[in-house]
Formats: structure tokens, sequence, C-alpha cells
């Protein structure tokens, strides 16, 4: 992916198992680490591409990344595939896209550490507790 906008990797579609078309926040799976990623899902209409593609970008990772075995996990549906008018106004979108995408994984950990400092409070709530007698 890297010759038009920015640097993807590209996956071998399995498209019984896709969701719909659209550009998605995913986790990435390579080489045993998982990345925050942003993934699209289509047909690569602004390049007059007619095959289907799975090709997702990296967020804040830079450096070079092995060819191998490769998931993609979809999490949040952030739009529709669209044709831009050029190569320049997709990379802008791109680039709008990872903002987006950094920006739903900043949430989702703050999320995750308020849920788990909720339960540590309640379960520290009922373990100092004492019965009524």
């Amino acid at each position: 992916g890297q010759k038009q906008t920015v640097p993807t990797l590209n996956l071998a579609p399995y498209e019984e198992q896709l969701p719909k078309r659209g550009v998605y926040v995913t986790h990435t799976k390579l080489g045993g680490a998982i990345y925050e990623s942003a993934t699209n899902v289509g047909h690569k209409p602004t390049f007059g591409e007619h095959r289907l593609t799975v090709e997702s970008y990296l967020l804040n990772f830079s450096g070079e990344i092995d060819s191998g075995e490769m998931e993609v996990g979809f999490l949040h549906r952030l739009r529709d595939e669209v044709k831009f008018p050029s190569p320049a106004a997709l990379k802008a979108q791109i680039q709008r896209d990872a903002r987006r995408s950094v920006k739903f994984f900043r949430l989702l950990k703050l999320f995750r550490q308020r849920q788990i400092e909720g339960v540590t409070r309640t379960v520290g709530h009922r373990t100092t507790a004492t019965p009524e007698t």
C-alpha cells in the first residue's frame, strides 16, 4: 500500500468472514504482536480497482515488518468506502481516520482502566465489610 498514500499491510481476504465494505478501527496481529490499526475493506475505488482488498495501517508504528500470517480484529466501523478525487485527498482522509482510530483506542483504554478501578473498589468494599450478627 505505500506506493500511493501510506504504508499498509495487505491481507488476502476470506470474503465470507469480512464485515461490510468500509474503514474500521482494528487490532492487527502479526508475528505474535498485536498492533492498533485502521483497516479498509473494499475495492479501492480511487484507483479503479475491482478486486476486494483488506489493508491495515498500523498506528504509531515505524519500522520494517516481515510478511507472514496476519489476523485482523474489527472493533468499530468509522465510515463507508469512498471514491476520492485524488490520491492526495485519500491520504488526507486516511490521516483523519488514523486520528479517529487513535482517539478510539485512547478512550477504550480509559474505559477499561475505570472499569477495573470500579471493580477493584467494589471488591475492596466487599472484602472489608463485616457480616451482621
